[in-house]
């Protein structure tokens, strides 16, 4: 019930079209931050 709550609060902030792009751009934030997480313990 809670995620069916967060992603139509989504769609109204962001709309649909957007709405891909915004995913897309916080995996790739995601991953560079896990990438430097590594690195830096190396």
């Amino acid at each position: 019930m809670k995620w069916l709550l967060i992603i139509a609060l989504l769609l109204l902030i962001f709309g649909a079209t957007r709405l891909p792009q915004v995913g897309r751009s916080l995996g790739q934030a995601w991953r560079t931050l896990r990438e430097e997480m590594k690195t830096s313990k190396k």
